[in-house]
């Protein structure tokens, strides 16, 4: 009896242990598996997910993907896509990818395959600090290789492909043969073709900046719903925006930058962190020539946790500079409108993408890691009212047609004449003459309303390089709709269907023969319809750099050298192993220019570089000392 009790206690030991044990186990997996999940985030709009071989169905925010799956975004939609350590994939309107591979080995090596059909994206890659880690994007034409970087690739309707780097180094590889691409540089392949030589991106139309300058994060909402700065829990840096870049946590000015910022609305979202108190949020931009276009300021004050948001109307002007009429008041609000998915840890300072990219601003006294006070220019104030230009002004002429009613005078004339005379049936004649006055006089009012015309399709024009792309929109067209869009000499650059929702996205290519400077008139035709927009051809430069020497100069000698093919009328600077020397100048207006240099002091013999750069262009000589 004793035996079997004891045998039975230690049979329920053990099935408690059981219970306890593998619920645990249970959590342990469900953990593991979410911090590996891939999440996708609707920004606006809407997209799509075919799970393995299945077609396209409707996604939801918050959906994950897994490998094998394909996701594509409709017109006018943005989405992203977060992986398991914090990179991100933001896609553009009408693309389609598909995550081939998103994994971490039990040694922690990261294995991240995307492939890209066509459309655009932007990829905010985290620090691979494994040398057996990878992130890979493919397109039809090339395979793109970063270990920590930002970049956007688009990939046109016949596979052509571009990579524009904003931020660290992407290894390039098409055809058997690779090329490294820089910061601010671009590379193309096409189909059957190596990677062209990496060349400076076009230099942006526009730079919008927004600071915070005190213990606070900072965040920035654009029209479409991307965020680009620091949001909780973490705190965890998030780029959603393409080439955006943002300080580290703890960096204080935190800074937000948005290069080719679009019209719109952007949201800036601030929350107070520890001591808490007062702080100053701006909001400043230049043009694409340097040039401050404003620079204002938000002040408030709140208690750690406290939540804030304020908004900026910005516009953008026909040779892309930007305008804004201020920065509207922090108000405090209970959520921040910003779509993200924490990363399994929080990111630290030297993890953050893009931190040591931002530089100071023209006119502005403050850039990284400095805190100097800001200070508004004439139009702008330092803590905005509640408002006050935008209160409503009752409408006038809404007064008016009440009064006009009220004008005839025909009943008070027919009383005097009827009481007297006929007392008896005086019930009935005022009661004709009364109800009709006011009913024919309202009834003319409510008849214009004439039937709305169908809206005429329209087409976007824009601005692009020759043989570079450029996005361009429809709208108003009919459903179902094939469009071909023609150059002016009839040649086809970009073919779209029309959605559901009578518009389309798509990409054209600008002809490499096009006249840099030149404004060509495109034409969209479909469904028996008829659209035409301009495209201007933006003007590349293709500088040279050329060191004059004829023999290895010792240190502090004098070297000639000569450079052409640069921005006219723009100021360059030299620089010696990355350091900034005296032999700079400004262009001439042919673009060209010629000096001399000294070697520095104390350098050592050998092999060196000697970098020359103006308005964003950058070309490298070498030069060997003795």
């Amino acid at each position: 009896m004793g035996k079997g009790w004891g045998r039975r206690r230690v049979l329920i030991a053990a099935v408690i242990a059981a219970i306890i044990v593998v619920p645990a186990a249970l959590v342990i997996t469900q953990q593991r598996a979410a911090s590996a999940s891939t999440i996708l985030s609707i920004l606006d709009g809407s997209a799509s997910i075919a799970r393995g071989g299945a077609t396209f169905a409707a996604a939801a925010d918050g959906d994950v993907v897994n490998a094998g799956d394909r996701v594509q975004t409709a017109d006018r939609s943005h989405a992203v896509v977060t992986f398991f350590d914090g990179s991100t994939l933001e896609i553009e309107p009408a693309t389609t990818v598909q995550i081939e591979e998103a994994q971490v080995a039990a040694s922690g090596a990261i294995a991240i395959r995307i492939s890209q059909t066509i459309g655009r994206t932007w990829a905010s890659v985290q620090k691979l600090v494994r040398a057996d880690s990878k992130f890979e994007l493919r397109s039809p034409t090339l395979t793109a290789i970063v270990r920590g970087t930002g970049f956007i690739t688009e990939v046109l309707a016949d596979g052509t492909s571009t990579v524009q780097t904003t931020d660290g180094t992407v290894q390039v590889s098409a055809q058997g043969q690779s090329v490294l691409v820089g910061a601010g540089q671009s590379t193309s392949a096409q189909p059957n073709a190596p990677p062209t030589t990496p060349v400076p991106s076009p230099r942006s139309p526009n730079l919008l900046r927004f600071g915070m300058h005190s213990p606070a994060y900072l965040a920035v909402v654009d029209p479409f719903g991307r965020a680009c700065g620091v949001v909780l829990p973490g705190p965890t840096v998030v780029r959603q925006i393409p080439g955006c870049l943002a300080s580290s946590p703890g960096t204080y000015p935190q800074l937000v930058d948005v290069s080719g910022a679009a019209a719109g609305t952007y949201q800036v979202v601030v929350v107070s962190i520890a001591p808490g108190g007062a702080f100053d949020a701006t909001a400043s931009a230049v043009d694409g020539f340097g040039n401050l276009s404003f620079n204002y300021v938000a002040s408030g004050s709140g208690e750690p946790g406290a939540k804030f948001r304020s908004m900026i109307d910005v516009s953008v002007g026909s040779n892309g500079a930007l305008s804004a009429n201020g920065l509207g008041p922090l108000t405090v609000v209970d959520h921040l409108p910003v779509k993200f998915v924490t990363a399994p840890k929080p990111l630290s300072p030297t993890d953050a993408p893009g931190s040591p990219q931002l530089t100071p601003l023209p006119g502005l006294g403050f850039a990284v890691g400095t805190n100097t006070p800001v200070a508004p220019l004439p139009s702008a104030t330092s803590s905005l009212p509640v408002a006050p230009t935008v209160s409503i002004t009752p409408v006038p002429t809404v007064v008016v047609p009440t009064a006009t009613l009220s004008a005839p005078t025909l009943p008070p004339t027919q009383l005097p004449t009827v009481v007297p005379t006929v007392i008896p049936t005086a019930p009935p004649t005022p009661t004709p003459t009364l109800a009709p006055t006011p009913t024919p006089t309202l009834a003319p009012t409510a008849t214009p309303t004439p039937t709305a015309a169908p809206s005429p399709p329209t087409l976007s024009g824009g601005t692009a390089a020759p043989g570079a792309t450029l996005p361009v929109l429809g709208t108003n067209w009919p459903a179902g709709a094939a469009i071909t869009i023609t150059w002016p000499d009839g040649s086809l650059v970009g073919t779209a269907d029309v959605q559901t929702n009578a518009q389309f996205a798509t990409l054209i290519r600008v002809p490499q023969g096009a006249i840099p400077g030149q404004t060509y008139r495109i034409t969209a035709t479909g469904g028996g319809q008829t659209a035409s927009a301009d495209v201007t051809v933006a003007v590349v430069y293709k500088p040279t750099f050329t060191l004059l020497n004829t023999f290895a100069p010792r240190s502090t000698a004098s070297v000639p050298f000569t450079g052409s093919g640069w921005p006219p009328s723009s100021d360059y600077s030299l620089l010696f192993d990355g350091r900034p020397i005296a032999g700079g100048g400004v262009t001439s207006t042919t673009g060209t220019f010629q000096g001399s240099f000294a070697v520095p002091a104390n350098t050592t013999p050998g092999t060196h570089t000697v970098t020359a750069t103006s308005a964003g262009y950058s070309v490298s000589a070498s030069l060997t000392t003795q």
